[in-house]
């Protein structure tokens, strides 16, 4: 990612965005931060410890979501073992107590760790979803497909920590089971069959990653623990499905690490894409959910690259994103400027547009 965010509405009271993200919560199938940011949103009108731990904080731009910062920064002392009593709601380490009476527990976990909670306000949430790479799937064969060739140079900006850069070793199938529509090995530790709704593209027989390198302003070691602990905080409790593809997500990465540097997007993408492919080699420009956190300036740069170097060499662009500003929308998969379908924030199911 580049330092540049898009524009973001004016700071509203953080009590405010906290009520408002716990009803988001609500409607998203995350009953756990629902209840914890409503309890967040009451201890700092009281002076609670969430007082403490926002203390300078009370009214940040709405994009800097504080309220994720911080509870990434909860999730990971409940992953590290260190609030067994809070952890007995959190799904994603087998908790199944009801969220009802959940912030008690936490608060007192807060209360225990403020320090640790304040650094976290720096952390921005980062999560690498896997459910995207069914997107990426779809468009690989339609690229390769529409250019005719059949080995990919894959060069992924805003990669985080490069996890669907092995998108080759995960599993993708249709919704309707057509066997003619399967992506990857059927022992892939991540599952993504029945994730495609609608008329998938002919199959391209023969499509290989021949090469797969990506960027990141701040990239995240998936081979590290630190970087699987602060990959898997972010990522909800309740979101239990999501946690499944992950950890296979992680253990691919393990086993097939891959090259995510730190760097600018649009210097990177211009210094790779000075490089020639070898002959036959289609290079994949690919990014999604990624365009919202950069300016208008550094987006059309990005756009220049690509057709700047398109008239040099095979290049396809594939992205999903958000089709038009503020990029905040349900993203749209799209080819080198056409739709290919559409899919929630997290990738699956991926629906192909009719």
């Amino acid at each position: 990612m580049t330092a540049d965010a898009a524009p973001q509405p004016d700071p509203e009271p953080l009590v405010e965005q906290l009520r408002a993200h716990a009803g988001f919560c609500t409607a998203s199938g995350a009953p756990l931060y629902a209840e914890l940011m409503t309890g967040m949103a009451q201890d700092l009108e009281a002076g609670g410890p969430t007082a403490e731990v926002f203390a300078g904080h009370e009214r940040p731009p709405v994009g800097d979501v504080l309220q994720l910062r911080m509870l990434g920064g909860l999730h990971r002392v409940v992953l590290t073992r260190r609030a067994p009593l809070l952890a007995t709601y959190y799904r994603s380490v087998g908790g199944e107590a009801a969220p009802e009476g959940a912030w008690t527990v936490a608060r007192d976990v807060v209360a225990g760790h403020v320090d640790e909670l304040r650094e976290a306000l720096a952390v921005p949430p980062q999560t690498n979803e896997p459910g995207r790479a069914a997107a990426l799937a779809v468009g690989l064969q339609a690229a390769a497909l529409v250019h005719g060739r059949t080995d990919v140079r894959l060069l992924e900006v805003g990669a985080s920590a490069g996890l669907n850069l092995n998108v080759d070793r995960f599993r993708v199938t249709a919704a309707d089971g057509d066997p003619a529509h399967v992506w990857g090995p059927a022992d892939s530790p991540v599952d993504l069959t029945g994730s495609v709704l609608g008329g998938w593209p002919p199959p391209v027989d023969g499509l290989r990653v021949v090469e797969r390198r990506g960027c990141d302003l701040a990239p995240v070691d998936a081979c590290s623990a630190e970087g699987r602990l602060r990959l898997t905080s972010f990522v909800w409790p309740d979101h239990a499905e999501r946690h499944r593809r992950l950890a296979g997500a992680l253990a691919l990465a393990a086993e097939h690490p891959v090259v995510v540097d730190r760097a600018d997007a649009v210097e990177w993408l211009r210094d790779r894409l000075r490089e020639p492919a070898d002959d036959g080699v289609l290079t994949v420009v690919w990014h999604s959910v990624f365009v919202q956190y950069l300016d208008d300036a550094t987006r059309s740069a990005l756009w220049s690259v690509v057709d700047d170097a398109s008239v040099r060499m095979p290049v396809a662009h594939l992205s999903l994103e958000a089709p038009r500003a503020p990029y905040m929308g349900s993203p749209t998969l799209m080819l080198d400027g056409a739709v290919l379908g559409g899919a929630p924030a997290h990738g699956v199911p991926l629906t192909i547009a009719s």
